[in-house]
């Protein structure tokens, strides 16, 4: 079981809990006073005690289930329910100092369970407050290590005490309906907590409700729980709960889990862990606000929606007209903002959303969303937000991002691109409500969206700002580049000559920008108006001049190679066999292009030799074609290991390939590595004769034990040979 570090156990505060009948089911038949009078020999050997032996009861008759059971002054003798029991109420009233000792079930009707005195200890049965309230004034009541289910009223009130014994409290049943009623309790803790009902069910909280260990909320229609604070120190799973305004803290020092359900809203979330990680999971639903206060927080695959849709007004009553995110350290995998249940949302700090991040509003009723920098790893998508907005957007993740808003309206803040790798990529019109910064990383303006900076328009060092698509740029602000910008109507083909689909204008109409900056500039098939650069000039490419540009110079370009660069790397080989797959060098323009047009020649030779000797072989000078030269055949003889090749076309800068071995072929032939030297007849040969198995290159194969003999190929003299 989990335990909780600090909790006073002095009875100060109280809780309301609302449960109320709207009915009761029974009527009284008779009140049976326990009266003790049942001894061995009326009740049988270890029964004198027994709640189900008639001798105990007035009337000499045991409760049932339409009567009354009632404890008081009449006997203080101890009582075991021995067998389950089942009675229409249950009154334990002063004067009674007995023990009441739970050793089978015990059902409550349609009337109530009531303590003022004596000690009521639970087993590990089931006890039931089946229909009615449950209340406890005075003495000390211990619940069952079982469930111990109160369908109505549960009220705890000093001096009285209870203790949750380790098993679960169950609020509400799976059939049946008793309305709305009321709660009272001291600051007593719970074990595990579970909500259910099977019809309208709305618990109110007056305080603090505390769940030591786990809470399930799993209703199974319009439930909701309102007012006060629920601490779940164990796992929280909410399944099908509705929109309440209660606040639901997880304050455990070990390893929680918080589950929610597609169906199920919370009111308010607190994350205050003390100790372990809380893992979210599934989807979790909040109708107001999310506090992260301390404590590890794994966001796993979980999504988050805050906020909840009202415009049919059927959470009337139960929203926050505002509301906050203070997300802290934590970080969100996915996050849904929606508006309907609140109309002011104040985002403290800088919330972390790992995955994507939407933020949308009813179209009749758009939000007012101050506050905080949202940092986002995946996509954002904004819907009905107003301009009257302040919340800012950075996009930070390290892959493809795309950027979405189907209304077209942008929060009155600036949207940042600061990106370690990866493009993000307008996936909509967009109008900015402020500036557009791209740091780092690639923003895209996408194939056809328009986009309109309504201020200052900023690339870093390492940003890039690219549209090779038909969308249109429109600055309310100055440009500053530090970094690429790219314009090309003719979809990133250079020299493409296209029309010039992309119209680079201003706002308000005719207001001059100033473009400024040491980045690179490539504009290309664009229409450009009212736009001036300081500091030297821009050209722009088989553009159109729209009329008050200043040093903007426009021409025309066709396509040509600035430098070759090997497209197919050479492999490791084997002495004088092909290399494969075949060499490939393309010629390239001064973006990096391949320029398809040119045939022009291109000459492969060795860079790095590390025998010295190497020789390349095949034909080493091709024809490019479409842009590419081909080596099919090429070769090396020598072994060695961190060959490099180089490749050269006239007038353009060369490229040096990786590094890569030549390995020793098949053997193939014999080689004398000591050739014989003059010796006197009869003597021996000195130094030795050496002879090697070689390969094709005249590679010595060094794994050979191949046999070799040797003999006279010239013998003028008619010697002999001698010796091994």
């Amino acid at each position: 079981m989990l335990a909780r570090l600090s909790h006073s156990p002095v009875l100060v505060s109280r809780v309301l809990f609302a449960l109320a009948a709207l009915h009761s089911g029974y009527a009284l038949a008779a009140t049976r006073t326990w009266t003790g009078a049942g001894t061995i020999g009326t009740c049988g050997a270890g029964n004198a005690n027994n709640w189900s032996c008639a001798s105990n009861w007035s009337g000499s008759a045991v409760p049932g289930l339409a009567d009354l059971a009632v404890f008081d002054g009449t006997s203080i003798k101890d009582c075991t329910i021995s067998a389950a029991a089942t009675v229409n109420g249950l009154s334990i009233n002063a004067g009674y100092s007995g023990t009441i000792t739970q050793g089978a079930a015990l059902t409550v009707r349609a009337s109530s369970f009531s303590q003022a005195s004596g000690t009521f200890l639970g087993g590990n049965q089931a006890i039931t407050i089946d229909g009615s309230s449950f209340s406890i004034t005075g003495g000390a009541f211990t619940s069952t290590s079982g469930i111990f289910t109160v369908q109505n009223n549960f009220t705890l009130t000093a001096p009285g005490t209870f203790s949750a014994n380790g098993g679960t409290v169950q609020f509400g049943t799976d059939t049946g309906c008793n309305g709305n009623a009321t709660l009272t309790a001291p600051s007593v803790v719970f074990n595990n907590v579970r909500f259910v009902k099977g019809c309208t069910y709305h618990p109110v909280i007056s305080g603090t409700l505390d769940v030591n260990g786990d809470l399930v909320l799993d209703n199974d229609a319009a439930t909701y729980l309102t007012g006060g604070t629920v601490t779940v120190a164990g796992n929280l799973t909410d399944n099908t709960s509705e929109a309440g305004t209660t606040l639901y803290k997880l304050d455990g020092f070990t390893n929680q889990t918080f589950t929610g359900g597609v169906d199920g809203y919370l009111g308010n979330v607190e994350i205050a862990s003390t100790g372990g990680t809380v893992t979210l999971v599934g989807s979790i639903n909040v109708a107001s606000s999310w506090t992260y206060t301390s404590g590890t927080v794994n966001p796993g695959t979980s999504a988050v929606q805050l906020g909840i849709q009202n415009h049919l007004g059927m959470y009337a009553g139960r929203c926050a007209g505002a509301t906050t995110l203070n997300s802290g350290a934590m970080a969100f995998n996915d996050l849904n903002i929606i508006k309907g249940c609140f109309n002011q949302l104040t985002t403290i700090g800088t919330p972390v959303v790992a995955g994507n991040l939407s933020v949308s509003c009813e179209a009749a009723s758009p939000s007012n969303l101050s506050g905080g920098t949202y940092l986002v790893g995946g996509n954002l998508t904004l819907q009905d937000t107003t301009s009257a907005s302040s919340i800012a957007f950075t996009l930070n993740g390290a892959g493809a991002q795309s950027v979405s808003i189907p209304s077209g309206i942008w929060p009155a803040s600036t949207l940042t691109v600061n990106k370690p790798s990866g493009t993000a990529t307008l996936a909509s019109d967009l109008s900015t409500g402020g500036a557009l910064a791209v740091t780092s990383g690639t923003f895209d303006q996408g194939a056809t969206f328009n986009l309109t900076v309504n201020g200052a328009l900023t690339v870093g060092a390492a940003g890039v700002f690219s549209n090779t698509g038909t969308g249109d740029l429109t600055l309310g602000g100055n440009v500053t580049n530090a970094g690429v910008m790219t314009f090309n109507g003719g979809g990133n083909i250079p020299c493409a000559n296209d029309a010039d689909s992309i119209v680079i204008g201003s706002t308000p109409a005719a207001t001059v920008r100033t473009w400024s900056g040491a980045g690179t500039f490539s504009l290309e098939d664009v229409s450009i108006n009212h736009q001036t650069k300081s500091g030297g000039a821009i050209t722009a490419y088989n553009s159109t001049d729209g009329g008050s540009n200043t040093n903007f110079t426009f021409s025309t370009c066709s396509a040509s190679p600035t430098h070759v660069t090997f497209v197919t790397q050479p492999s490791n080989s084997v002495a004088t066999s092909a290399i494969s797959p075949s060499v490939q060098v393309a010629l390239k323009d001064a973006f990096n292009n391949t320029v398809t047009s040119s045939t022009a020649s291109v000459t492969l030779a060795i860079g790095t030799n590390p025998p010295g000797t190497g020789m390349l072989s095949g034909t080493k000078t091709v024809s490019a074609v479409a842009g590419v030269a081909t080596f099919p055949g090429i070769s090396i003889d020598k072994m060695g290991t961190g060959y490099t090749l180089t490749a050269a076309s006239v007038g353009l800068t060369g490229d040096t390939s990786t590094a890569f071995n030549i390995t020793v072929g098949a053997a193939s032939k014999l080689g004398f590595i000591v050739d014989p030297s003059n010796t006197a007849a009869g003597a021996s040969v000195a130094p030795a004769i050496q002879v090697a198995v070689q390969d094709a290159g005249g590679n010595t194969v060094t794994s050979s034990s191949a046999s070799i003999t040797l003999g006279f190929n010239a013998n003028p003299g008619g010697s002999t040979l001698s010796g091994t």
